[in-house]
């Protein structure tokens, strides 16, 4: 409770229902400190809490403030305390008895001047208490219910509060003047004795004509008496006195019942419980004594009232009494034989010698001595303990055994006679007697028990009934006051009489609510249509029909402005209970008529007459009986259906003639309606009941949004239960829809939307499959009202509704005409193409290979001369040419197919589940051979044509390899040339994504050599040749060494005529690229190949560099080529061949070609010098040296050899590196010694000879000295041994050697 309150506002409910609900839960009735605070400092708490009242049990929480309100007593601001208790008590929140566990401790905290000292701020907190307890106690509001608390207090804590209220009238008394207060003094002044005298001798000594005190005119002794008795209350020995007083009459006990009368009506008066108890403990005093010379059973209904008496103390004095008068009874039953001679005390004048006392019906003897005997002393144990059970124990009883069903210890089975003499003597009591506080707890023992035989209660309590209907509220409410009851829950009690198989008794309330003269008395009239409404469903039905009719008339009964209150009762009651259908018929014909067409206006005069207009209170009256057939209408009510639908066609007539909408009427009878069709599980509905075009109407008509919406509700009920009632009038529904409901945002507007959808469309295409071969001209006026609607609809809803459309029309059959259709109302949106993609994307790949079927179907139907179904998708507009339609469609599809989740979707379909592919390849293929149709049909359309390509590309680019092969070669074998080429290109690009690819795509793709390899060997086209062996190439590369079998023989066809020897330099080209690949997979086995590939390479490479025609795309795959050679086979490479590739390799040094050709050939240099022998190495260099000189020497080689070698293969080659430098020192007499064209410049020698001086170096530095000292003199003689100008140019290039080979070491 605690964090209920932590940090709120106490503006809202919604914490203090909570604190209502845990103090509900709650053990102990003491609140915390921090909710008690909280709770204290809200507002108006008292407001809130009664405004809860009706919804929650705020009882306890109440209770729980006022206790710890108390508890704080004594401190500062205790006036604020006493006001909140006095605020929460007159809200009247709680019964009597937690009134009454509230008042305890305030009565005592009034009275213990210990324990409740002044307040600090001097407010005398005890005073101020006692003085709430009175106030509270004269309240109009609270103070009856005070006074009943006080019953259910203690001996002790009740006398406390009859103490204070005595010193009030003793206050009152004493500010009169004195001749009217002789003998009264001060409780606290004079002695009991003393105030017990000063009353008695106020009593008269006797009285000439009371018999009884019983009667109903006021006693001018009673008032005296009473006072009287209640002081001597304290003592016995007052009491004795008090007996014996000469106007009581006790010697004629039982001749007269005045003395009985008395003592009977002070212990069902509301006075303390002690002075009760006194009286009833004085006629048990006085039977234990006195013989019984009279059948005094007059005691019986008393003694039954005080048997169910709050007070335990009480019931069991009236217990006792019980035992006493049974005892004398039995005594009087065992001596004598003759009983019916002994009078009946009190008859023809307990209640006065009136008619009264006449009415009353009296027992017999035998039946007095059975009820005692039988009824109640065995039960007195259960009477003393419990007030209720007295009441539970007479209509058991009375019941016949087989209704017992409340008591098991109850009264045994009495005769029929028996019960019936008892329940008509009871009730003659009941009738009678004046006090009205034995009438309350008497009355519902007996209208619980309808009759006994013949005898019906009703029939015996309709005169009180009768007489309380006439009796007036203020009489009634005088003597309820005076005897401290509730005059409206008395009034409650006596209507219970009234019973729904009695005639007179409805009657009478019929009167009592339809009589003027009871407007004057409100709590009759209000209890009369409170009894009528908890009887209701029991009258018959021409009953409840005659009664709504009246409480319909009273309803609108305007006349008087006194009435207002019974208008208010009839018109709830006519909302509270459960009308018939014959009552709500009446209540239609009774409404006035909305129509002009009545039978007395002739055509003419309905032309010419002014509209038909109604005033306000007939507006009331037919919105009136309309609500109360939306709120009572049931499954049975269908004879009402044409009614209702009447009404809604006088509403529209009178709108189209007026102007005037009345919205809520039309709401009102179709409600109706709804509520009539939905709660019937088979409903028996009448054709001419239903006019659905009056819902259409509405529908379009209507300018309120909720007046269309329950009209399309009903149009979806209507499908549901009658759908033949509605399919011919519901196109122009879903038309509508589009234009008006669909673009609300609201929730209820999109639940409208999805019910009618719901309920309509499945029955639409039920008619339409059943009258039509093709559905699709119904469908696609269906699906265009929707598209139409397209843009209207909230984006949050599009998707959600259209997938609700097609799965009710079918995902497979008709998606794809929802896409056409959309496409084609709205070509230029772009939101259009993202929906298709969602509303694709919400199916399995089944589902969308089916749709681009079903979507190239379509295209296929349009081309040809008489179309099907696609004349209703695809408008053949003559302005367009076929080719245009034909691209617009496909273009469309392409882009829609090409977004990743559906090709996502689609790859994952084809490699999760075997299964699902093996469903999905025929349809894959029949796509393709649809596509490939529709590309023949215009085979000089390049546009169509290359559409068609993009679509195989997106479909067959995102399958699996193991299932895109197998659908890849029967495309092959099928297709002309270009698409041949597209769908090889289609394989190269799935070859290059790099994408893993499980090991039945290896297997797919290595048994796919053979088709590649046939491609080469049979086709003409160079395109497809080219891009087969670039798939070759990327098969090789990523499978080939899983499955070298097929490698070697797709290499043979590469290095065959066909390929490697073609004639076109890109096709010779693209199979070097090839063929340098399958040397990395096959190495070793590839030697096999070399004789065929690697001269005829040389051959072709060394002609084009001679000739020019040399590109540099196939001068790098000849490097390619080549560099596998050498990398993985480098010792096929020896002799002609090498001397051969250094040539091709200086003639491609001096072909300018860029730089990437260049590396290329370098890279191909190194991996000889690193992967040819040294000797083969140095002898191939040394056999092609002039060539090298010719087109320019390549020393990289020798470089490249004297880096990889090591020392000592150094020295064994030196010789011939030694050589090889002199030759290269000699290229400068060589190019100026005779200078041509052809020699070449300063800077080429000198880059010649600085690379040459390199080598040397290198070689130097690698070898000892006793290799270096003879090579050295070698090469100073071969200097100086020539001719004076080649001495010049040798020694040039000798000392340049020296200057760069001593600034490298000095």
């Amino acid at each position: 409770m605690d964090m209920v309150v932590y940090k709120w506002d106490g503006v809202t409910h919604a914490g203090l229902i909570c604190l209502v609900i845990l103090a509900q839960q709650r053990q102990t009735l003491k609140l915390p400190n921090k909710t008690f605070k909280a709770l204290v400092a809200i507002e108006n708490l008292a407001d809130d809490l009664l405004l809860l009242k009706n919804q929650y049990n705020v009882e306890k929480l109440v209770l729980s403030l006022i206790l710890g309100l108390l508890k704080r007593l004594g401190r500062a601001g205790d006036a604020d305390r006493l006001r909140s208790i006095r605020v929460l008590l007159e809200a009247n929140l709680m019964q009597s008895s937690l009134v009454a566990a509230a008042l305890t401790p305030m009565l005592r905290l009034s009275q213990d001047t210990a324990s409740l000292r002044r307040s600090k701020d001097d407010f005398d907190t005890q005073s101020a208490l006692a003085d709430l307890i009175l106030c509270l106690a004269d309240s109009e509001t609270v103070g009856p219910v005070i006074k009943l608390a006080f019953g259910d207090l203690d001996n002790e804590t009740q006398q406390l509060g009859f103490d204070i209220l005595r010193k009030t009238s003793v206050m009152k008394e004493e500010s009169r003047p004195p001749e009217a207060d002789i003998g009264m003094q001060d409780a606290d002044d004079v002695s009991v004795t003393e105030q017990f005298e000063a009353l008695v001798s106020r009593i008269p000594v006797q009285t000439a004509f009371e018999m009884s005190l019983l009667t109903h005119s006021d006693s001018y002794i009673f008032r005296s008496l009473l006072d009287a008795f209640q002081a001597a209350s304290r003592s016995q020995k007052h009491l004795d006195a008090f007996s014996e007083l000469s106007v009581l009459r006790k010697s004629l006990a039982l001749t007269e019942p005045l003395y009985v009368s008395f003592f009977i009506r002070v212990w069902c008066g509301y006075h303390p419980t002690s002075v009760r108890e006194s009286a009833i403990k004085m006629l048990s005093d006085y039977f234990s004594t006195e013989r019984l010379v009279a059948d005094v059973q007059v005691l019986l209904p008393y003694i039954l009232h005080t048997l169910g008496d709050p007070s335990p103390s009480v019931r069991r004095a009236a217990a006792q009494l019980v035992l006493t008068l049974a005892s004398s009874y039995n005594t009087v039953d065992s001596q004598s034989d003759d009983q019916s001679k002994f009078p009946i005390l009190g008859k023809g004048q307990i209640y006065g010698q009136g008619k009264e006392s006449e009415q009353i019906t009296w027992l017999s003897w035998q039946a007095v001595v059975s009820f005692f005997k039988d009824w109640l002393v065995p039960h007195l144990e259960e009477y003393r303990l419990d007030a209720e059970h007295i009441g539970r124990s007479v209509v058991n009883g009375l019941r016949a055994s087989t209704e017992r069903r409340e008591v098991e210890n109850g009264p045994q089975k009495f005769k029929k006679s028996l019960r019936a003499s008892i329940l008509t003597w009871l009730s003659s009591h009941v009738v009678n007697t004046p006090i009205y506080a034995v009438k309350e707890r008497l009355l519902p023992m007996l209208t619980r028990v309808p009759k006994v035989g013949q005898v019906a209660t009703v029939t015996l309590l309709t005169p009180m009934l009768a007489t309380t209907i006439s009796q007036g509220q203020e009489d009634i409410e005088g003597c309820c006051k005076k005897e401290h009851i509730d005059p409206s829950r008395y009034i409650d009690l006596v209507m219970e009489i009234a019973t729904p198989d009695d005639r007179e008794s409805i009657k009478l309330l019929q009167a009592c609510i339809n009589n003027t003269q009871t407007i004057a008395d409100p709590l009759v009239h209000l209890a009369a249509f409170r009894r009528l409404r908890n009887v209701w469903s029991l009258l018959r039905p021409q009953l409840q029909v005659a009664l709504g009719e009246i409480m319909l008339e009273l309803a609108f009964d305007f006349d008087s402005h006194e009435a207002s209150f019974r208008q208010r009762e009839a018109t709830d009651t006519l909302r509270t209970v459960k009308l018939s259908t014959d009552t709500l018929q009446a209540f239609l014909q009774s409404c006035p008529s909305l129509s002009d067409s009545g039978p007395t206006r002739t055509a003419k005069r309905r032309r010419t007459a002014s509209p038909l207009r109604i005033s306000g209170d007939d507006i009331r009256k037919i919105s009136f009986v309309l609500e109360l057939m939306e709120s009572s209408v049931t499954e049975t009510d269908f004879p009402l259906l044409g009614r209702l639908f009447k009404v809604m066609a006088d509403l529209q007539g009178y709108r189209h003639r007026t102007g005037t909408q009345l919205h809520y009427l039309e709401l009102l009878a179709m409600n109706s309606v709804r509520g009539i069709l939905e709660r019937s599980a088979n409903p028996q509905i009448e054709r001419n009941d239903i006019r659905v075009d009056v819902l259409v109407d509405c529908i379009r008509n209507s300018s309120d949004p909720q007046v269309q919406q329950t009209a399309l509700l009903l149009v979806s009920i209507l499908a549901s239960i009658a759908p033949k009632l509605i399919l011919h009038d519901v196109m122009p529904i879903f038309t509508f829809m589009g234009s008006s409901i669909m673009k609300r945002t609201d929730d209820y507007s999109a639940y409208v939307v999805k019910q009618t959808m719901d309920s309509v469309i499945p029955r639409i295409m039920d008619s339409l499959r059943k009258r039509h071969k093709n559905t699709m001209a119904g469908v696609s006026e269906l699906l265009l009202s929707f598209a139409a609607a397209f843009e209207h609809i909230p984006r949050d809803r599009r998707l959600t509704l259209f997938r609700s459309l097609v799965e009710m029309i079918g995902v497979d059959e008709f998606l794809f005409a929802l896409l056409i259709l959309l496409h084609n109302k709205l070509p230029y949106n772009k939101g259009v193409l993202q929906f298709s993609v969602d509303l694709l994307d919400c199916y399995e790949a089944e589902t969308q290979f089916q749709t681009v079927e079903r979507y190239l179907d379509t295209i296929t139907d349009s081309l040809s001369t008489k179309p099907t179904f696609s004349i209703h998708l695809v408008a053949r507009d003559l302005s367009r040419h076929f080719e245009a339609i034909v691209t617009d469609l496909l273009s469309y599809l392409v882009i829609l197919l090409g977004d990743k989740r559906l090709i996502t979707k689609i790859s994952q379909a084809f490699a999760l589940d075997g299964t699902r592919s093996e469903q999905l390849r025929p349809i894959l293929s029949r796509i393709t051979n649809q596509t490939l149709s529709i590309s023949r049909q215009f085979p000089e359309r390049p546009k169509v044509n290359g559409l068609c390509q993009d679509l195989l590309a997106i479909i067959l680019g995102g399958l699996p390899m193991e299932d895109f092969i197998p659908t890849f070669q029967d495309l092959l074998s099928s297709a002309d040339t270009e698409t041949c080429f597209d769908a090889l290109t289609i394989f190269e690009l799935r070859l290059r994504n790099g994408k893993p690819t499980p090991a039945t795509g290896h297997e797919a793709c290595a048994g796919f050599l053979p088709k590649l390899s046939s491609i080469l060997e049979e086709s003409k086209d160079e395109q497809n040749k080219r891009i087969a062996l670039a798939c070759i190439d990327l098969i090789v590369e990523r499978f080939g060494k899983k499955n070298v079998d097929p490698v070697v023989q797709a290499t043979s066809t590469v290095a065959g005529a066909k390929c490697l020897g073609a004639t076109s330099e890109e096709l010779r080209t693209t199979s070097l690229l090839c063929l340098s690949t399958v040397v990395g997979v096959l190495q070793d086995e590839f030697v096999s190949f070399v004789p065929q590939t690697l001269p005829k390479t040389l051959d072709t490479f060394s002609g084009g560099l001679e000739d020019g025609t040399c590109s540099r795309r196939f001068h790098n795959a000849a490097y390619s080529f080549f560099s596998a050679l050498l990398l993985y086979i480098p010792w096929v490479a020896t002799g002609p061949d090498l001397d051969l590739l250094l040539k091709v390799s200086h003639g491609s040094a001096n072909a300018n070609l860029d730089e990437d050709c260049s590396a290329e050939r370098r890279a191909a240099l190194e991996l000889i010098a690193k992967q040819i022998e040294p000797r083969e190495c140095c002898a191939a260099l040394e056999r092609t040296w002039a060539n090298a000189m010719a087109e320019g020497p390549e020393l990289s080689i020798m470089e490249n050899l004297l880096g990889r070698l090591s020392k000592s293969a150094i020295g064994r080659q030196s010789e011939a590196f030694a050589m090889l430098l002199t030759k290269s020192f000699d290229l400068r007499r060589i190019q100026f010694a005779y200078r041509t064209e052809d020699s070449y410049e300063e800077k080429e020698v000198k880059e010649v000879e600085d690379a040459a001086n390199v080598a040397a170096i290198t070689l130097v530095t690698r070898i000892n000295d006793t290799i270096f000292r003879p090579m050295f003199v070698q090469l100073i003689d071969w200097a100086a041994s020539s001719s004076a100008k080649a001495k010049v140019h040798r020694q040039t290039a000798i000392y340049k050697f020296f200057i760069q080979f001593f600034n490298r070491f000095k």
